[in-house]
């Protein structure tokens, strides 16, 4: 099925034409990204990295909620990145209008979905719902992802140093299928690469969420976040299969 995360209108065709067409959801991996672009907006006039890395994904699970809620142990997995330990939740300039720097946005839009795969998890429990939400990320993995959005191969020099200190891609998509199939997951944990400072290796807990996260923070986003895309999540409405 056709899907825009960086563009409401697409998302929310995509969530009605789902719920029309399936009564179940087990499992939905957040996991659409763009990486350091030039300075652009997305169709909604978001600054992309930020309205396509977090605002898509927010209003996509809000939207798909009522299936999430319906399905027995189902479960939320939002990647991040090692780009979220210097990430920045600039209210105060979250477009980037006044001052645009694009590693700068990339921290912030994945610190945004760390912080939201916990503040996820705690509306789960504070409501008695039952799925889980767990965040994740493929540490330093040798992907096309810094092409800038272009979609063109990446510089052959940086593709050969990218080679060099990164691992493969099969290895950094570890993480995100522990988080999605591990059966002893409670929910609210995040996943990364077992070696030194979580760069290479196989999934384990990263503990450092509970650095990164910021309660504030955390639930001033999810306010903003429901106002700028207009999704409301109702942890009380679930459907009952047909």
């Amino acid at each position: 099925m056709e899907l825009d995360l960086s563009d409401l209108s697409s998302i929310r065709h995509f969530a009605a034409s789902f719920q029309e067409n399936y009564e179940s959801l087990s499992v939905l991996i957040n996991n659409a990204g763009v990486m350091i672009p030039p300075y652009s907006r997305t169709k909604d006039g978001f600054e992309l990295q930020f309205g396509s890395n977090h605002l898509g994904h927010f209003a996509l699970t809000g939207l798909l909620l009522p299936r999430i809620l319906s399905t027995p142990k189902s479960r939320v997995v939002t990647l991040s990145s090692l780009a979220a330990i210097n990430g920045y939740i600039d209210f105060e300039n979250l477009n980037g209008e006044n001052g645009y720097k694009p590693m700068k946005y990339y921290g912030q839009s994945k610190l945004a979905n760390l912080l939201f795969a916990r503040e996820l998890q705690n509306k789960f429990n504070q409501h008695g719902a039952t799925p889980i939400s767990v965040a994740c990320h493929p540490g330093l993995s040798h992907t096309n992802l810094m092409s800038r959005g272009s979609g063109k191969p990446i510089n052959r020099f940086v593709h050969f140093l990218s080679k060099t200190i990164t691992q493969p891609a099969s290895m950094g998509a570890l993480p995100t299928l522990y988080a999605a199939s591990e059966p002893a997951l409670t929910g609210g944990e995040y996943i990364g690469p077992d070696g030194k400072k979580s760069r290479k290796g196989f999934p384990r807990k990263d503990e450092i969420i509970d650095t990164l996260y910021n309660e504030e923070t955390s639930k001033r986003l999810w306010d903003i976040s429901e106002t700028l895309t207009e999704v409301k999540y109702r942890f009380t409405e679930r459907m009952t299969p047909k």
